[in-house]
C-alpha cells in the first residue's frame, strides 16, 4: 500500500487546481494559434487568406462556457429541489425520506421532473456551446481574416453537377470533430 504524506497531497491539491484554473487560458491559446494557422495556410490559385487572430482571442470565450455551465447546473439542481420539495409536500413524506434508495427506485412523479430537467439542461448546454464555440468563435476567426489576391476569383465557375439534399445530408453525417 502506497503511503503518501500530507505535505505531498497538498502539493499534488495545488498542482491539480493551478492546472484546473490554467486549462481554458491554455487550451484558448492553443485554437487560437491553432485556427490562425489554418487559416493562413489556405490557397485557391491566386486567392491567399491571412488570419492575424492574436494568441489570447479565444480564451474569453472559453471562460464564458464555464459561466454559464455552471449557471446551468445550478438552475438543474434548483429545479431538481424544488421539484423535489413539491412531490415531498404533496406525498406527505418528509423530503430527507424522498431521496432514500427504496422510495427514489418508486417515484415515478420524481424520475419525470428528472428526466424533463435533464432535456432541459443538455438543450441549454447545446445552445451555450453553439453560440459560443461555433457561432462567437467564427466571427472572431473571420473578423481578423484578410483575402489577398481576391481579383484572381473574379473569373471563378461553378463546374459539375449540383450535389443533392440526400448527398449533402450523408456528407454532414460524416462529421469528424466540426469540419
Amino acid at each position: 500500500m502506497l503511503v503518501v504524506s500530507a505535505r505531498l497531497r497538498i502539493v499534488i491539491s495545488i498542482v491539480f487546481w493551478i492546472t484546473l484554473i490554467a486549462a481554458p487560458f491554455i487550451y484558448g491559446v492553443f485554437k487560437a494559434v491553432e485556427w490562425r494557422w489554418w487559416f493562413s495556410g489556405i490557397r485557391f490559385g491566386g486567392v491567399r487568406l491571412e488570419s492575424t487572430l492574436s494568441r489570447g482571442a479565444l480564451m474569453s470565450l472559453y471562460w464564458k462556457v464555464i459561466g454559464w455551465f455552471f449557471l446551468i447546473i445550478a438552475l438543474f439542481v434548483g429545479y431538481l429541489f424544488a421539484g423535489a420539495a413539491l412531490i415531498a409536500s404533496m406525498s406527505g413524506k418528509p423530503m430527507a425520506k424522498l431521496f432514500t434508495p427504496a422510495d427514489l427506485q418508486g417515484s415515478v412523479s420524481m424520475i419525470v421532473l428528472a428526466l424533463i430537467g435533464y432535456l432541459a439542461f443538455v438543450l441549454a448546454l447545446n445552445v451555450v456551446l453553439r453560440v459560443y464555440l461555433l457561432r462567437d468563435v467564427w466571427v472572431k476567426i473571420l473578423a481578423s481574416t484578410n483575402v489577398h489576391g481576391i481579383e484572381a476569383a473574379a473569373n471563378v465557375a461553378a463546374k459539375g453537377d449540383l450535389a443533392s439534399a440526400l448527398g449533402e445530408g450523408l456528407a454532414d453525417g460524416l462529421d469528424v470533430v466540426g469540419f
